[in-house]
């Protein structure tokens, strides 16, 4: 039953990651495509960390390169190297308020989205506009809060899940 669980959650991570890039276009005719992956695994780094194997982050960002037509490997070596850094200071994060970790997520998107607009630029040779990069950070620090209670509620389910498991 324990293994059903993390399989749905990680069917529930391609759906958020599909969601995510259907989001385009959706919000006044502004392309819009929020960060909802990288949110997630920023989450369970902290919360569960071993939930998230390396191996499938790997296989998630393989997917969200494909879905994106970006560079193949390129979202594994940022979303590893974000899970392993958040990872390492788990118990650092775990006594911090909510505020806190919101600060710390903001700042995880914000360097996300500022390393994903230079290589992206890089790459096509020219200075891509930076607004729809603006755009995604604004709205993903925006369904901070309610993906964070969502995984809050998922975490409870888990925890009561390996409670009775363990009896």
């Amino acid at each position: 039953m324990f293994f059903l669980k993390n399989i749905t959650i990680y069917i529930l991570c391609f759906v958020l990651i599909y969601a995510s890039w259907l989001c385009s276009d959706v919000f006044f005719n502004v392309t819009v495509q929020p960060y909802i992956i990288l949110l997630t695994l920023s989450y369970w780094a902290i919360y569960k960390p071993s939930l998230f194997h390396p191996a499938v982050i790997f296989c998630l960002s393989l997917f969200y390169d494909v879905l994106l037509n970006n560079m193949i490997g390129f979202h594994s070596v940022i979303f590893l190297t974000i899970y392993f850094a958040l990872r390492s200071q788990r118990n650092f994060f775990l006594g911090q308020t909510y505020i806190a970790l919101f600060a710390v997520f903001t700042f995880i998107i914000s360097v996300y989205a500022l390393f994903h607009w230079l290589l992206l630029s890089v790459s096509y040779n020219n200075v891509l506009p930076y607004e729809y990069f603006f755009h995604n950070v604004v709205i993903s620090i925006l369904l901070l809060p309610l993906l964070s209670f969502f995984f809050l509620g998922l975490r409870k389910l888990l925890s009561v899940e390996i409670e009775s498991h363990r009896i």
